[in-house]
């Protein structure tokens, strides 16, 4: 939550040296993306800058919306979000499969592998 999983972090950490070598793709999927506003992308990133300044060869960067499904979520998780009363933790499907779609298909020429 609100950063890049530990297990990219650490992939990262001990391949940074080939990493550097070949031209990278990093997304974030998460809530923060519920909508695409000016605001959100600005708080995307921060959440994946720490990763992604590591990534000195990255070509290209995206966040998405992602996917909640209280279900799926540890108790104490379920009970935390059902109390929100922002809205910021409402359950829902926020991922756009067309947007992410156009950034895959773009990624042969974003990387120059096409």
């Amino acid at each position: 939550m609100f950063k890049p999983l530990g297990e990219m972090r650490r992939f990262v950490f001990w391949h940074k040296g080939t990493l550097a070598r070949i031209p990278t793709a990093v997304f974030s999927v998460g809530l923060a993306m519920t909508e695409d506003t000016p605001q959100n992308l600005v708080d995307a990133a921060k959440y994946i800058a720490p990763l992604v300044e590591q990534l000195t060869n990255n070509k290209s960067l995206a966040m998405f919306g992602g996917k909640l499904d209280y279900q799926t979520l540890p108790s104490f998780f379920r009970m935390a979000f059902l109390k929100d009363t922002s809205g910021k933790m409402a359950e829902g499907d926020y991922r756009n499969w067309e947007t992410i779609h156009a950034w895959a298909n773009s990624l042969p020429t974003e990387l120059g592998l096409a």
